[in-house]
C-alpha cells in the first residue's frame, strides 16, 4: 500500500499487502495451508 514504512533489516514476503508499518527487524508473509478431502456421492446421497 502506498505510504506504508517498511522498517530497517525487515523483509516483506511474495504477495503480502501491507496494511500498517513493519518495524524494524520484522519477516512478514503469507502463509497458506491446503486441505484435501475426499467427497462425492457415496458421502452426500447423490
Amino acid at each position: 500500500m502506498p505510504g506504508k514504512k517498511v522498517g530497517v533489516y525487515s523483509i516483506v514476503g511474495p504477495g503480502v499487502i501491507l496494511n500498517e508499518d513493519l518495524p524494524d527487524r520484522t519477516i512478514i508473509s503469507v502463509s497458506q495451508t491446503l486441505v484435501k478431502k475426499e467427497w462425492g456421492p457415496e458421502k452426500y446421497g447423490w
